[in-house]
């Protein structure tokens, strides 16, 4: 790996860390967002594997400051990139509206359609975008939750209860929940994130050369998800108390295409399916 894809910088007072590729040649960007360390740390050290992946973790969890940097990367985002991650790992509910939310470090709620939202910029148009909720989606305070939705705006009230709706105008979207609506996210207050620790190593094995040197990403999503639900069967079979959680996948107009990650220079490419 050269020099340039080796750096590890300092940004903005220490507000976000940049590592791995540099940022003029990437071909993707991965952010990673969120108030557990154990997370964030293996994500990272995962992705920052890809020789052609730039890596940008924020240092901070409250709501203005997400905000403000996700459009700033936004905004600044290269030619050159071919697509987007976007990974989140922190406690959430799922709004009476029918929406999700993430609880920010100031205990406020960010919610996850605003944030997709703010990638739907001309110049991501034609890019993928992948977001990755590592939240749990169980209902929340109403009360709490109420009061929060009565400082938005109709409109946005309205698209919190149809997803669809919302989405109409996004384009290569694929967002990947850790569970299913109704459901909690496990987590190890040693290892982290069940969902976040599979996920890394479904990716480190086609890295070690273990999984076939080309893989999708609804691959990748299908095999997490099995290794989750294996993971939380055996528990369950030694007597252990584990609640049920199956990740999800949902795709908004992909146009029949798949996302292609390679293991022999570890880049991205694309594919009808």
């Amino acid at each position: 790996m050269s020099d340039a894809n080796q750096r590890s910088v300092n940004y903005n007072n220490d507000i976000y860390v940049q590592s791995g590729c540099d940022i003029r040649i990437a071909e993707a960007i991965i952010i990673c967002i969120g108030s557990f360390t154990e997370d964030l740390d293996r994500m990272i050290s995962t992705f920052v594997q890809f020789n052609t992946f730039t890596v940008y973790k924020l240092n901070r969890f409250n709501k203005s400051e997400i905000e403000y940097y996700l459009d700033k990367v936004t905004d600044d985002c290269p030619a050159n990139v071919k697509m987007l991650f976007v990974y989140f790992s922190s406690h959430g509910r799922r709004l009476f509206t029918g929406g999700d939310a993430l609880e920010t470090s100031d205990k406020k709620l960010i919610y996850t359609n605003d944030i997709i939202a703010t990638f739907r910029k001309p110049n991501l148009h034609k890019k993928f975008k992948v977001f990755i909720f590592d939240t749990c989606r169980t209902k929340g305070d109403i009360l709490f939750e109420a009061k929060s939705i009565l400082n938005q705006s109709l409109f946005n009230c309205l698209n919190l209860t149809n997803t669809k709706y919302f989405y109409e105008t996004d384009h290569h979207v694929l967002i990947i929940w850790s569970c299913d609506i109704g459901e909690g996210a496990i987590v190890d207050e040693v290892t982290g994130s069940l969902f976040t620790q599979v996920l890394c190593d479904v990716l480190a094995k086609l890295q070690s050369g273990t999984q076939p040197k080309c893989i999708n990403i609804t691959e990748i999503v299908s095999d997490t998800s099995e290794a989750v639900e294996t993971a939380i069967r055996s528990e369950r079979q030694q007597g252990r108390d584990c609640d049920y959680q199956s990740p999800q996948c949902e795709q908004i107009n992909m146009d029949n295409m798949d996302i292609i990650l390679k293991r022999d220079y570890n880049f991205i490419g694309f594919k009808a399916v």
